[in-house]
């Protein structure tokens, strides 16, 4: 028992407190920043995001594309969106293309 109340005596509860600290801020910066959210690109206060899931895909499946518009500025605005799509096959391999696909969406 005196080994214990020894060793707890012995550590430094001023950097065991700041080191404790700095893990909470570092957790909170990130869950209230989250790097992982979707990143806009805004012009004239529009902005849009857009992703695909998943990212990949096998030769037989297929991924559902995501667009986020959010209006930022103060006037109602009307957009067109034009989406443009290419179905390419790349072999991981030797990152190379063999097969190209264009279509356009409209």
């Amino acid at each position: 028992m005196k080994s214990v109340k020894n060793l707890i005596s012995r550590i430094r509860w001023n950097v065991v407190i700041s080191i404790v600290a700095v893990i909470v801020l570092i957790i909170i910066a990130v869950l209230f920043f989250r790097p992982g959210a979707p990143h806009f690109k805004c012009s004239s206060g529009v902005c849009i995001n857009s992703y695909a899931e998943p990212s990949e895909v096998s030769l037989k499946g297929d991924s559902t594309l995501w667009i986020d518009i959010k209006n930022r500025g103060d006037e109602d605005l009307i957009i067109d969106i034009k989406l443009e799509t290419s179905k390419v096959l790349f072999f991981k391999e030797t990152n190379s293309r063999e097969i190209s696909e264009e279509v356009e969406l409209r």
